[in-house]
């Protein structure tokens, strides 16, 4: 049920997000204890701002059809932060160059993350440059990946 709400609410903001400049970036919709959320990020080329946000979240409101989600929920639209979550190939394309955190599901060399320059990427393996040095990472192991902030 709840891939099929992902997949309207995505083939609803298409022409929406394509005449604002947005990007979306992630819609889930899920089950926390007795509450529903449907939540949505968004980016654009400099950022989304609390406009944005607002804008969509009325577009949303206003052209979801009731039959789709037929519970109460609740509706968070923002930003994927500064420190925004990779999560598919077109992602790892467009950062490709970036310097990320690599979180890891096991220990590799006494670190569980990794920070370093995206350099590549393929099916089985992220390349990242650590401290001059190209480490494979095998896909299998990286829990999730970042783009990594300095203070």
């Amino acid at each position: 049920m709840s891939k099929k709400i992902v997949n309207e609410v995505i083939k609803l903001s298409e022409k929406y997000l394509n005449e604002n400049s947005l990007e979306l970036v992630k819609v889930t919709f899920t089950k926390e204890g007795p509450h529903r959320y449907l939540r949505i990020l968004l980016d654009k080329e400099n950022g989304v701002n609390l406009e944005d946000c607002q804008s969509y979240s009325r577009y949303l409101n206003k052209n979801l059809n009731d039959n789709i989600i037929k519970d109460k929920y609740f509706l968070e639209v923002s930003s994927p932060g500064i420190e925004r979550e990779l999560y598919d190939e077109k992602d790892f394309e467009r950062f490709t160059g970036s310097e990320v955190d690599v979180k890891l599901y096991q220990t590799i060399d006494g670190r569980k993350i990794v920070t370093g320059i995206l350099k590549g990427f393929n099916e089985s393996v992220f390349k990242v440059e650590v401290s001059d040095e190209l480490v494979e990472l095998q896909r299998s192991k990286v829990s999730k990946i970042n783009l990594h902030v300095n203070f």
